[in-house]
């Protein structure tokens, strides 16, 4: 409706126009559009006055109106509904599944696991409208070693009646259990266990002193576990090669619900939900057929088990009424005793139906609370009368609901037994090949190549380079350069080793032109503390003879750099560069020479690179830099240019000390552009915007005065990995500002 404006020059507008009035008169009654325009001098914008005679404004009713014509010309819609048309909306933003219910007084709240900023993490709300509140943030992940991921989808979670959190993070090499007090916002205790590599979907037992669980042991079978809180031991229920999984609790915690393939269906991919009786250690089927029936969980009362079931093609929410029930031979089965002295007939319902389909069904009183997809998300939705609704549904299928079904086994593979080994043999391919050839005035003609290969796992990468830099044919030999590195990632520890000579003409603004050759090998390892952090060290050994032509001759040195480094990197990327989390990077090296001690000189380098995330698509980027190299023969940094100090020409500033505070606010300033011609067109998208600031020097002895600048700059990607930058804006001292406006073109990511 707010883009009706839009259509020109054919009677198309009138009937929508036409339509939209049917469906106000319809829904609202026909005084309603009397009353529109008799008031229509009370605001400026039609859509405040629409807005305070029928409490819709235009986005509102526009969505509510093409609903109605889809129920109404859709052949699917005339059956099926839309989530969030149909149920009350709690989330809708972000990306919100597996939510469960926590009681703080007579406050009604749902906790849910989602991704609102692009760090998935545990939020609660109030069981309320979408409109009135945010979610509150419980627990960030991804940020930290400790919650270094969730699983969004596969892992559900639970709140016992104190408020107890249980849910499933990854932390190193292993899932971790977490207990997690909601009202104190504090975390109680961790579990991990050595036989069980991943857990999924933490239960509560009614009386909070025990946790199911489903878990995958180290042979890879998912079973059932069950931890008693009090001594910390581990029970598990089922050991076999089914896949059992999402464990619920009946409300007396007598028995144990859980999705299962060992259903004769199984073989085919379908999983069937099953009963665990724990007072007689039976398993018995719940339902049965060619269908995934998942995420099982009772009503408060206990005479309902809701589930999750493709049984009509699209996951939607059933229900089983309780009780007792027969199969085909006769014999008599307890779902779930109620408590009562009537023995109930088990009836299949289907609770929801929806297109796109809905997951997870949670319980609070009587709302029935689930996670549906709907627009390429999932959000939170309830249904306040679920239980009313369970009541009246059609009823899809009736006692004997429980088939007489077999289990299905694996096929064994036939053969000899034997103990071999396969030894993994590597077969090298060609990643990378490039070559060059440069004509400069001053330094002359160079050219080369450059290969890199690697093995079919990744394991172990080599880099050649080869290229000759001689002015002249008896130069040939002086001018060749040549580098070998191998990497080897196999293992947690990486390492590399190298081997290289390089020779030729250089400059610096300390030495001017000079000579210099470089002849030795190198090493370097890093070790990763965890996803996050990793530390560094390198050492680098070189012969190094430079002629300086302006100087006192030839310098010789046996030069030996050692560096750590400590890095650490939680960023979170948008279309051209990071835009939450934070970038660290302080090393620390020596440069000596061990045989002349003509060479000594100390080197400190800090990175640190905070985002500030001002919204989903904002951020405040915010870098300090420092470099400092001390001692004799120390050599020089540069800076300048669109990668750091922007208004300065590129590496334009020289010293030994270096310093720059960068700012910079990040934003969407062009979503789409598409450029057409008479044989076509192209598109560009998510061009961003930047306004900055920038300060900082590079000095030897005196710091001097302090230099800046501010402007404007546009970021565009192409292709996925290069990124133009142009930057416009003027320097300053900070005491005045140059009236001169500079204009910087470059590439690269943002810092």
């Amino acid at each position: 409706i707010q883009r009706l404006h839009q259509i020109y020059g054919t009677f198309l507008l009138y009937k929508e126009g036409q339509s939209i009035v049917r469906y106000i008169t319809e829904h609202y009654g026909e005084e309603s559009l009397r009353r529109m325009m008799m008031d229509i001098y009370k605001d400026e914008e039609f859509s405040n006055v629409m807005e305070f005679i029928i409490g819709e404004d235009y986005e509102s009713l526009s969505e509510k109106w093409l609903y109605s014509l889809k129920k109404t010309y859709y052949p699917l819609m005339e059956e099926l509904d839309s989530p969030r048309m149909a149920m009350m909306r709690i989330t809708d933003e972000g990306y919100a599944t597996q939510p469960t219910v926590y009681c703080e007084g007579e406050n009604q709240l749902v906790v849910f696991v989602g991704n609102r900023n692009g760090y998935p993490g545990i939020y609660m709300k109030g069981l309320t409208d979408f409109k009135e509140e945010k979610p509150i943030l419980l627990i960030q992940g991804e940020k930290t070693a400790d919650l270094e991921s969730f699983r969004l989808q596969e892992s559900g979670i639970d709140v016992d009646d104190d408020g107890r959190l249980a849910f499933v993070a990854k932390s190193g090499p292993h899932d971790v259990l977490t207990v997690y007090a909601i009202p104190e916002r504090q975390t109680l205790v961790r579990h991990t266990f050595d036989d069980v590599v991943a857990m999924f979907s933490p239960e509560w037992s009614p009386d909070g002193s025990r946790i199911a669980f489903a878990g995958i042991d180290r042979g890879g079978r998912r079973d059932i576990y069950v931890l008693t809180l009090a001594d910390g031991a581990l029970q598990r229920l089922t050991f076999d090669f089914y896949d059992d999984r999402d464990p619920a609790w009946s409300p007396d915690g007598s028995v144990l619900v859980f999705s299962s393939d060992r259903t004769d269906w199984g073989e085919e991919g379908y999983s069937n939900l099953f009963i665990y009786d724990l007072r007689t250690l039976r398993i018995e089927y719940v339902t049965f057929g060619p269908h995934n029936d998942m995420h099982p969980s009772f009503s408060p009362d206990g005479r309902y088990l809701t589930f999750t079931s493709d049984k009509d093609g699209v996951p939607n929410i059933w229900a089983i009424r309780t009780g007792r029930r027969s199969d085909q031979a006769g014999r008599v089965y307890s779902l779930y005793e109620t408590g009562t002295s009537v023995a109930e007939t088990a009836v299949l319902n289907q609770v929801t139906h929806f297109l796109t389909g809905a997951i997870s069904p949670e319980w609070a009183d009587s709302t029935l609370i689930v996670s549906a997809f709907e627009r390429m998300s999932f959000q939170i939705r309830a249904l306040e009368n679920g239980r009313d609704l369970m009541a009246s549904a059609e009823v899809v299928d009736a006692d004997p609901l429980v088939k007489d079904g077999d289990v299905w086994m694996y096929h064994s593979l036939e053969g000899r037994i034997g103990n071999r080994q396969a030894r993994y043999k590597k077969r090298f391919s060609l990643d990378v090949a490039q070559s060059q050839v440069v004509h400069d005035p001053i330094f002359g003609t160079s050219g080369g190549g450059q290969l890199a290969i690697s093995d079919m796992l990744g394991d172990e990468h080599y880099y050649f380079l080869v290229y000759n830099n001689a002015r002249t044919r008896s130069d040939f030999w002086d001018g060749f350069n040549f580098a070998v590195s191998r990497l080897d990632l196999k293992r947690r520890v990486h390492y590399s080793l190298g081997l290289f000579r390089l020779t030729g003409f250089y400059y610096n603004r300390y030495e001017g032109y000079f000579y210099e050759k470089r002849t030795g090998s190198f090493g370097a390892v890093s070790y990763p503390l965890n996803k996050f952090e990793r530390l560094e060290t390198s050492i680098n050994i070189r012969h190094s003879v430079k002629d300086v032509f302006h100087g006192s001759g030839e310098r010789h040195a046996f030069l030996l750099s050692n560096f750590v480094s400590y890095v650490r990197d939680n960023s979170l990327w948008g279309p051209t560069g990071p835009l939450d989390g934070c970038r660290v990077n302080v090393t620390l090296g020596n440069t000596v020479d061990i045989v002349h001690s003509n060479v000594n000189f100390t080197t400190m380098m800090l990175d640190v690179r905070k985002y500030f995330r001002l919204s989903n698509r904002v951020a405040h980027a915010v870098r300090v830099w420092g470099q400092f190299n001390q001692g004799q023969e120390a050599l020089p940094f540069v800076m300048g240019g669109s990668w750091d100090l922007r208004g300065y020409k590129t590496w334009s500033l020289w010293g030994t000390k270096l310093l720059l505070l960068s700012n910079e606010l990040r934003f969407p300033f062009i979503d789409q552009l598409y450029l057409g011609f008479p044989f076509g067109g192209v598109g560009f998208s998510s061009i961003r915007g930047a306004l900055f600031v920038d300060a900082g020097n590079v000095w030897d002895d005196d710091f001097g005065e302090l230099m800046g600048s501010f402007g404007f700059g546009v970021r565009m990607r192409l292709g996925g990995f290069l990124v133009l930058r142009l930057d416009v804006g003027r320097r300053t001292n900070f005491k005045s500002i140059e009236s001169s406006t500079f204009t910087q073109f470059f590439f690269g990511w943002d810092f």
